[in-house]
């Protein structure tokens, strides 16, 4: 993968970012790579805590994230529940990951759609 990929990532993630959605440059499946989450919520309503101490309300997660990087010739979506299988879905262009990455955030059910398949 090169420094295009990333780059080519970044400027996907900038568009992301401008829907709403959070990006972070994770290389799990290879050097060039970004994770894309849901808003971050926190996990508890803030309540008064004693100096130093922290609570459930500093404790913050998303609900939704797909992974997307370069695969062979084109792109790979990838989804997956905590200690559950993974689903993939592959593209052409950057522009059909977008569309992808953007039905992935959309639900919460995994995999998002039939065209998803599991990942080998």
């Amino acid at each position: 993968m090169t420094t295009q990929h990333q780059e080519l990532l970044d400027e996907l993630g900038r568009r992301l970012e401008a829907r709403g959605f959070r990006i972070l440059r994770r290389a799990y499946f290879g050097p060039s790579a970004i994770l894309v989450t849901t808003p971050p919520r926190r996990a508890a309503p803030e309540t008064e805590a004693r100096e130093g101490e922290y609570t459930l309300a500093d404790v913050w997660y998303f609900d939704r994230s797909v992974y997307l990087h370069p695969f062979g010739n084109g792109w790979e979506a990838r989804v997956t529940r905590h200690g559950g299988p993974h689903w993939v879905r592959r593209t052409a262009t950057l522009n059909e990951l977008e569309s992808v990455a953007v039905e992935a955030l959309g639900t919460s059910t995994v995999p998002p759609s039939p065209e998803w398949r599991e990942a080998d």
